[in-house]
């Protein structure tokens, strides 16, 4: 019952579910490739990741500096024909589907190294708009 449990806690938010669903239909996305569909934090997307090994539902493995996951082999196949069913006509999930498309064409690195780039603008204090504050009580 305790892995029951996992699971369904797993799969209680909808970007664990779109990656699982995205891994049902590929052998293995990098992480990159998740962030990009997600449109999510990489930190978010690691958070998500972790839960759904927690669960026993994906799996990973590092390859260099590239962190690949897939589904486990543990991964009840009545599970995952429900979810493609129940998902099928899904705008969102049609959507990640074509975005994924796109993404496993790109090269990972330029993939990694435009999102870092984002990561880094976004990063970048907003200049103050604030009036210096006058010193109070200072006599010349």
């Amino acid at each position: 019952m305790e892995q029951t449990l996992d699971t369904l806690k797993a799969l209680s938010d909808a970007s664990r579910m779109r990656v699982i669903l995205a891994l049902c239909s590929h052998d293995e996305l990098c992480a990159c490739q998740l962030i990009e569909m997600l449109d999510l934090a990489a930190a978010t997307v690691s958070r998500h990741m972790a839960i759904l090994q927690e669960a026993n539902l994906v799996r990973s493995r590092r390859d260099g500096r590239w962190m690949y996951y897939a589904i486990s082999e543990s991964f009840p196949s009545l599970l995952h024909h429900w979810l493609q069913g129940s998902t099928h006509d899904s705008p969102l999930i049609e959507a990640d589907r074509q975005k994924l498309r796109r993404i496993v064409q790109c090269d990972r690195a330029e993939l990694f190294r435009a999102q870092e780039a984002r990561r880094k603008c976004c990063e970048q204090p907003e200049p103050s708009t604030k009036a210096p504050h006058a010193t109070q009580g200072t006599h010349q």
